[in-house]
């Protein structure tokens, strides 16, 4: 279910923020289940790799386009509302993607 929430939350732009609210409300139900922080975390670095990937000139210039815009700006979303989570069991999660944030620079 989170999986499915996820991607439908930073891929189709019309349903996008309408489904990270259930994301974010299984994501805080299930914050004890080793499963859950493994995907969490796995998840984030998928959403700072794919934003950080393909930033030259370019791609910056085919990027334009509304729909990718707006897939861009719900990654951007979903980071901050997962990393804003106030969860004991996500500070690992929020650890490494500082760390990987920090290599994008």
């Amino acid at each position: 279910l989170l999986e499915l929430l996820g991607r439908l939350a930073v891929s189709h732009a019309l349903y996008g923020r309408l489904t990270a609210i259930p994301f974010i409300v299984v994501l805080c139900r299930f914050k004890s289940e080793p499963s859950v922080v493994v995907f969490s975390g796995k998840y984030v670095r998928e959403l700072v790799v794919s934003l950080r990937d393909g930033q030259d000139a370019a791609t910056l210039i085919n990027r334009l386009a509304y729909a990718d815009y707006y897939r861009r700006l719900l990654k951007i979303e979903m980071l901050a509302k997962i990393l804003h989570l106030r969860h004991d069991e996500f500070q690992a999660v929020v650890e490494d993607v500082k760390d990987l944030l920090w290599t994008c620079v």
